[in-house]
């Protein structure tokens, strides 16, 4: 690993409420439900570890899903502020 320019990641930190937490019990939400979950599990093992969790910079949303391209001008912002929020704090602890 290069130490002296480390590559940092980011990584959106999802706080997402399932279909049936929200109290939809039709087949089709539990449905998605499962499939959210096995969706997310196999990627989150994929590459969290705890070194790559060190070089990573975690960004709370709470109203954009990753999938969604075409989101408002007002979400975008809140995105960006989130992210720059997140970016500020890690180097701050990282240089402390």
């Amino acid at each position: 690993m290069n130490t002296t320019n480390p590559t940092l990641g980011f990584k959106f930190k999802i706080s997402k409420v399932s279909y049936t937490a929200l109290g939809k019990t039709d087949p089709l939400s539990f449905l998605f439900d499962m499939a959210d979950t096995i969706r997310s599990r196999t990627i989150e093992d994929d590459w969290v570890n705890e070194e790559n969790l060190k070089r990573s910079i975690l960004i709370p949303i709470e109203d954009v899903d990753s999938k969604e391209f075409d989101i408002t001008k007002e979400k975008s912002l809140n995105l960006y502020r989130s992210g720059y929020r997140s970016a500020q704090e890690f180097l701050e602890t990282k240089n402390s």
